[in-house]
């Protein structure tokens, strides 16, 4: 059983699904979008509170989804958008808010300039007025580029997409941009999975809030041991959420616990295990060896193999307690013993301190995306403010606040990596922006919403593409949105960064372990060829054995 009680938080965003179609609730086709709409909105901020499964009924969608758009800040439809006559879904929602559905001119001249082809001449005008059909206080504004337009109703705007895929005989329509809709705050997908994860990704960003922290708890004893202690501790949190699943792996249960706010799931989280029998549970902190959890042996930071250091890689030192978590520290460890990397980290934390005294602590941003790179980068950017604040006493108020961070993700991610973010999320006192897209129009809306910020740490190498000719303080180029591009890490090597993570010993990704070597997506990635090692569980040695940094990027898949 899965357990997911929580307070109701006004501050979070709330969500709802209704997945339209007669052949989900007869068995003929299960629904494969809720649960990934789900996960999407999850980590976007958006807490998904209602998944419901109904008929293609115009009547039980209108009622639905009249009702679901008062309780909850967005609405998510599914299904029944082709223009048979079981496709009902855009006559319910205009029915939702007591509206006709008109055939829009433009709209169909849209359609019919799209396909015309192939169509049954006696059938193509109802096919087109249906697919044309809109609430009758739409207005379309269509964009420039041309194609379908944006509709918006009651003055609310909103991006509804609408995909149309009609087989009477043969296909119509086959080749139809999606239509992009809006329908106060109701968002109408299509019902085939791979189109909507396709146009969610496109518009993630439209659903951007603040997404919750997580922190885990693996028990070792019988769930029923530990329940009075458990259920004392959820009493107490009324701002965090509690998820136990038993029988997680070797483990019996894992407790996961989520929040808003930083502190409030610290105190839980503390609160948690120290209530705990001991004996009862580990950490992430203390779990020990094995491929799962991501221990490994690490060069030793005078590069011979006799002093090795053994650490989880994806999240705490193996026994060492959160306290001693010092950036600074390590740094400062680095520079007097003169281990490997160290003039490097000297010259980087040069570049950071004069950003923080150009700009400030509140007006320097993080791009972040959980690579090597910038893992390093984000190590020396906290060191670098606790070093600022040291310096500026009177300051001490500001280094409180979080880090901006914007974190331009990828269509196909790795979970491994969103994993490895989300744990530097607290450790380093992040204040996360996830944006899906195009570096440029992520940069935009980071800048829109963090208006304040006047440069950005990017963790970029001279290798990396387009890096060759950077300097380390250059604004961005004509047509970006105007802000300070600060590349403190040019200057490195592939080498320089393995020294740094070993040198200071920073937990980093899980994938690097097992052969990774230069991260994109899960569609353009694989291990580094060069790494190959049968003898290995997982079939390649780590990122930091490869010793020819001109293949750094052999594993990434060149698309032809």
């Amino acid at each position: 059983m899965v357990n997911t009680s929580m307070a109701t938080n006004t501050e979070a965003p709330t969500a709802a699904i209704i997945a339209i179609g007669n052949s989900l609730l007869t068995g003929v086709r299960s629904d494969l979008n809720s649960p990934y709409l789900s996960k999407q909105l999850w980590a976007l901020g958006v807490e998904v509170r209602k998944i419901c499964i109904v008929p293609d009924d115009v009547d039980v969608i209108a009622h639905d989804v009249a009702d679901f758009s008062s309780r909850y800040t967005y609405v998510f439809t599914t299904g029944g958008l082709g223009a048979t006559a079981d496709d009902v879904t855009m006559l319910g929602i205009a029915k939702a808010f007591s509206e006709d559905l008109v055939v829009s001119p433009s709209l169909r001249s849209s359609v019919v300039a799209q396909e015309s082809s192939g169509v049954p001449e006696n059938m193509a005008p109802a096919a087109y007025d249906k697919l044309a059909s809109v609430p009758s206080s739409a207005k379309l504004m269509y964009p420039e580029s041309g194609g379908y337009p944006l509709v918006a109703v009651k003055n609310v705007m909103a991006y509804i997409f609408c995909f149309f895929e009609i087989i009477v005989h043969h296909c119509w329509f086959k080749n139809l941009t999606p239509c992009i809709l809006a329908t106060v705050k109701v968002y109408i997908f299509p019902g085939p999975y791979s189109v909507v994860k396709q146009k969610f990704e496109s518009a993630r960003h439209l659903f951007m809030h603040t997404p919750a922290l997580e922190r885990m708890v693996l028990v070792t004893s019988d769930e029923k041991e530990i329940a009075g202690f458990f259920a004392a501790v959820r009493s107490r949190h009324s701002t965090v959420r509690f998820r136990s699943f038993p029988k997680d792996g070797p483990h019996e249960a894992k407790i996961v616990l989520v929040a808003r706010k930083c502190s409030d799931l610290e105190n839980a989280y503390n609160d948690l295990i120290a209530s705990l029998p001991k004996g009862s549970f580990q950490t992430l902190g203390d779990v020990r060896n094995g491929d799962n959890v991501g221990a490994m042996l690490l060069p030793s930071p005078t590069g011979t193999a006799q002093d090795a250091h053994l650490r989880g890689a994806t999240f705490e030192f193996v026994g060492e307690a959160a306290t001693d978590f010092d950036p600074l520290e390590d740094v400062n460890r680095v520079l007097q013993e003169k281990l490997p990397g160290a003039e490097k980290i000297r010259e980087t934390m040069g570049i950071i301190r004069e950003a923080l005294e150009r700009y400030g602590l509140d007006q320097v941003a993080l791009s972040f995306n959980g690579g090597k790179d910038c893992t390093v980068l984000l190590h020396l950017l906290y060191a670098a403010r606790q070093e600022y604040v040291r310096d500026h006493p009177d300051e001490a108020a500001a280094a409180l606040s979080p880090i901006k961070t914007l974190y331009v993700t990828h269509a196909n991610p790795f979970p491994e990596v969103d994993d490895f973010v989300d744990f530097a999320v607290p450790r380093y006192k992040l204040d996360i922006m996830k944006i899906y897209g195009p570096m440029k129009q992520s940069l935009r809306i980071f800048l829109e919403k963090s208006p304040n910020v006047k440069a950005i740490l990017i963790g970029i190498r001279r290798t990396d593409p387009f890096g060759e000719n950077l300097q380390s303080f250059q604004t961005t180029d004509p047509g970006w949105p105007q802000i300070m591009r600060v590349n403190p890490i040019l200057d490195w090597d592939y080498a320089d960064i393995w020294d740094a993570l070993g040198s200071m010993r920073v937990p980093y990704c899980i994938l690097y372990d097992y052969g990774y070597t230069s991260l994109g997506g899960t569609d353009n990635t694989l291990p580094n060829p060069s790494l190959a090692n049968p003898a290995r569980s997982c079939g390649h040695d780590p990122a930091y054995k490869l010793r020819d940094a001109a293949s750094e990027r052999d594993g990434r898949i060149t698309r032809r």
